[in-house]
Order: structure tokens, then sequence, then C-alpha cells
């Protein structure tokens, strides 16, 4: 928390942007580093109301830019007043540059995170990539398409895709976020007889099927086989570091096999992938004997 808020600034300051700001006039750059002087060395809380009410239409403006929370105006600005006042916190005087320019980049840190973290109840974005379509999906979306008149095409989401470098799903997701917003678990959805069911009911499960995990399972179990019988066909040497490096959690260190044997740590790692390399081909080798000839395949399709 900025040191202002916790030398108990009045909330009165940010509760009133517009007013305040029309009325504040600008600061010139020798007592604009007076205020932040005053501030920063004694806890000047006047020199902390002159510096944010003078810089409120920046504020304002940024606020103005962040999409997609045009209704949380009042809520934006006070989180970016308490952006600007971590930028007086940290601003560095030896830099040749005015506060307002160091102060836009905390301020709308702060209104993107706000937007962000109020949009929905559960996190919402799980990337990067789907922060920044947040962020740039308003300026970039048709104009029919923002209004609700129409969905976006397949077509139109590969261009905005394109433009940002990310995925086409990551566009669908956070387009389908903004559409949908939450929905509720115990929220009732239309079934086949009229009634309404609870959309927990109904949701499918994420579980695999039984059968599907007995599958699995069983192909598990058939290559362990495989790689065991494979591994025994190995010479010694590289069954021992195979077994070492790749058997192991975590891996024996490569210095300990090197001393076992004598050798060096890159001759180790070479053996290591000359024996992965040996059991690959081997294991292909034995699935492909273990395979049926094409004539007997045809002689028992016949019979069948």
């Amino acid at each position: 928390m900025p040191r202002g808020f916790r030398r108990g600034m009045s909330s009165s300051l940010i509760s009133k942007p517009s007013r305040r700001a029309n009325q504040a006039g600008l600061l010139d750059e020798a007592e604009e580093l007076r205020l932040i002087r005053a501030y920063r060395r004694s806890g000047d809380e006047t020199a902390l109301h002159r510096l944010v009410v003078t810089h409120l239409n920046l504020v304002r403006s940024i606020a103005k830019r962040v999409p997609h929370a045009a209704h949380q105006a009042d809520d934006l600005i006070n989180e970016g007043v308490i952006g600007f006042i971590k930028a007086v916190d940290n601003f560095d005087e030896t830099k040749d540059c005015r506060l307002s320019t160091i102060a836009s980049f905390h301020v709308k840190a702060h209104m993107q995170d706000f937007a962000i973290n109020n949009m929905s109840a559960v996190r919402p974005f799980n990337s990067r990539n789907q922060r920044k379509v947040f962020f740039h999906m308003r300026s970039l979306l048709p104009k029919d398409v923002a209004t609700g008149d129409r969905l976006m095409s397949a077509e139109e989401t590969q261009v905005i895709a394109n433009r940002l470098s990310v995925t086409s799903d990551d566009v669908n997701y956070v387009a389908q976020r903004l559409a949908g917003g939450d929905l509720s678990l115990n929220g009732t959805v239309p079934n086949g007889d009229g009634d309404g069911a609870e959309l927990a009911d109904v949701l499918p499960d994420a579980a695999p099927h039984p059968e599907d995990e007995l599958i699995l399972k069983d192909e598990r179990q058939r290559w362990t086989v495989q790689v065991r019988v494979a591994m025994g066909k190995l010479p010694n040497r590289e069954k021992y570091i195979l077994a070492e490096r790749r058997l192991k959690d975590p891996p024996t260190p490569l210095e300990v096999l090197a001393a076992v044997y004598g050798i060096s740590k890159g001759r180790v790692s070479q053996i290591e992938q000359q024996a992965m390399d040996r059991l690959k081909s081997i294991v292909e080798a034995d699935k492909e004997a273990s395979r049926p000839h094409p004539a007997t395949r045809k002689f028992v399709h016949r019979r069948n």
C-alpha cells in the first residue's frame, strides 16, 4: 500500500476526481520536484494531495482507454490514483523525465490488473497471451461484432490472432468470456421434457471412461514388458548407465557414473544416447517380429 494511504490519507481525495481535477492547476517542473521531495522526505500529505489532484486528468484519460471496465469508472480511477502514489514513492529525480511519464505506466498497470481481476468471480485468463487479447480486443473487433449484432467468423478470429501473435483458441476463449460472463452451477437449463435442470447436473464428467482407463493400463503394461525385454538385450554397461540415468528419480549424476567406469562425463552421455538409440531399435524390431505375416492375416480373414 502506498505510504500516503498508510498515513491516513483521506479517501475524499479520490471520491470526486472530476471536480478536483478541473479546479487544480498544472505544475511546472521545479514545483513538481519540490512537492515530490517534501512528500518523500517528511511524508507531507499536503504535498502529496497537490500532486494527486494536479494529475487526476492524466488518470482519467488512461481510465478511458482501459477496455471492458466502463461500468467501474470510479473504482478504476481510484486504482489509478493508488498506482500514481506508488509512482511518486518510486520516482527517481536523477532521470531526465517528468513525473507524469513514469506515473502513466504505474497507473495503467494498476487499472489493467483491476479490470481483469474484477470482470469475473474466478480467474478469467490463464496466460499472458489471453491478457493481451483482452486489452486489444475492443480496438480490433469489427463494429457489428462489438455491438453484438453478429458473431465473429473464423476468418476474423484468425486475423486478430495473427495481429496479436496469439492462437485463435486464445481469441475465442477471451471472446466467450467477455460475451457470456460467469455461469452459476445452480442455474437452470431446459431439458427434453420441458422441465428445468440444474447446470451442475447436466455437465459432462471430465474423468476418463472406465473402458478407456483399462485400455490405457493394458497398453502401459505391454509397453513396460517390451522395454524390459529390450533392456535385457543391451550390453551390460549401456544397460546400467541407461537405468541409472533414465529410470532413477533423480538420475545418477554423470560424474558418479564417470568415476565408476573411469571415463569422462562426455563419454557417459554418449553411451547413454547410444543405449537409447539401440533400445528404440530393439523395441521396433520386436514389434515388427510380433506382427503376423500378411499371408497369415489374409488366411485368418478368409476363415472368419
